[in-house]
């Protein structure tokens, strides 16, 4: 049955379009309530489409019904748009895809490209066939723009190996922005060399945002996730993704139904992962925010201490400062002879620790003692190393 906050939904977005920030504040509901709906109005025959800022509606199956039917060379030619629109293929390979479709299919299937491509439908390069001018609407980018976006495409594909998908994108982009334009794949790539990143990996740190993207959709979603986290399969429902700048990684945050809690996985050791069409219940009552509003890090097994730190005002000391806790709802900075008190409730020694060894000598634990005196010890320790390689 639809709820009357869904019925006003479902009126709103049959007028057309609707953005999702103003469509949420005129239903007052939160976003994940929005995700609710979307799963209720599907049961009722609707679709509720939402993209990054935008929501639209759409019945299921109002399609009218054919009365004549299809021919099988029409049928046959649709089923091979279909295989190219995902990534270009080879006759060879068409063949061996319809072959369990259609009888007779690898003698026709040449004929069938053959009309497709003088129609403009598809196109070949080389033995491959991709989408033609015909089936991609001319895209109306400057040469910079198509250039970043292909520069993009290329090496989100070199990142994630053989993936299809990117491939098609490529070449559906490139085919896509007209006749006259200057810009090709192979100029796009050429781009790709003149980029150097010293001390990261910008592969690596690609990989893990698209990842941090899929999964946080997939909680949106509330379906579970099949994980090959170091070598071990793991099935999650995720809860959220989280970035910690301090370790410079993502994250997920997830209910894992082999320990039967709820763990933290770090995505550059996820070697694999599989959104499944199983749903799951998201908590009523978990705050991704709040669950990770008092750790430092990422560590959620200590109680919150109450710390005190001076820095001294030496090398852009304060303003690297100010930045990396602008974050921290419960920070108090206060200035006292040249130097800046830093007051806080943390939870995560180690992790707190490292990073204010990070500030060498223009950090000083004040409280909690024990802290201070590891610390200490750390230091001594580094010392004496230093001293042995000395004598």
């Amino acid at each position: 049955m639809v709820k009357p906050k869904q019925k006003q939904l479902i009126e709103l977005l049959e007028a057309g379009p609707c953005r999702k920030t103003k469509l949420l504040e005129r239903l007052h509901i939160s976003e994940r309530t929005l995700w609710r709906y979307k799963k209720d109005l599907a049961q009722e025959g609707l679709s509720l489409i939402v993209t990054r800022d935008l929501c639209r509606l759409i019945r299921i199956g109002c399609q009218e019904e054919v009365s004549q039917p299809a021919k099988d060379e029409d049928v046959r030619q649709l089923a091979i748009l279909k295989l190219i629109s995902e990534c270009p293929l080879t006759q060879e390979q068409i063949s061996e895809k319809l072959e369990l479709r259609f009888d007779n299919c690898r003698s026709t299937v040449k004929s069938d490209l053959k009309k497709l491509v003088a129609k403009g439908f598809l196109a070949q390069e080389k033995e491959e066939y991709t989408l033609g001018e015909a089936m991609l609407p001319e895209l109306n980018l400057s040469q910079e723009e198509g250039g970043r976006l292909l520069s993009y495409l290329i090496i989100k594909q070199q990142i994630e190996g053989k993936n299809a998908a990117y491939s098609s994108l490529v070449h559906a982009l490139a085919g896509s922005m007209g006749k006259n334009s200057r810009l090709s794949w192979q100029q796009a790539r050429r781009t790709t060399q003149r980029i150097c990143i010293k001390g990261k990996q910008l592969e690596q740190e690609l990989r893990e945002r698209a990842m941090a993207e899929r999964l946080e959709l997939a909680s949106w979603e509330e379906r579970a996730v099949e994980l090959l986290y170091k070598g071990e399969v793991r099935r999650v429902e995720p809860l959220g993704v989280v970035y910690s700048y301090h370790q410079d990684a993502w994250y997920l945050y997830a209910f894992c139904r082999k320990r039967q809690d709820r763990r933290i996985f770090r995505l550059e050791q996820i070697d694999e992962l599989r959104v499944l069409e199983e749903e799951f219940s998201y908590p009523q009552d978990f705050d991704l925010k709040q669950t990770f509003a008092c750790p430092w890090g990422i560590m959620l097994d200590e109680e919150p201490v109450q710390v005190k730190v001076r820095f001294y005002d030496e090398f852009n000391v304060l303003s690297r400062l100010k930045r990396e806790v602008a974050d921290r709802t419960g920070a108090k900075l206060t200035t006292e002879d040249g130097s800046v008190l830093y007051e806080d409730l943390v939870e995560g020694k180690n992790e707190f620790l490292v990073w204010v060894r990070s500030f060498g000598s223009s950090a000083e634990i004040l409280t909690p003692v024990d802290w201070r005196d590891t610390l200490l010890d750390g230091v001594q320790e580094a010392l004496s190393r230093y001293c042995e390689v000395r004598g």
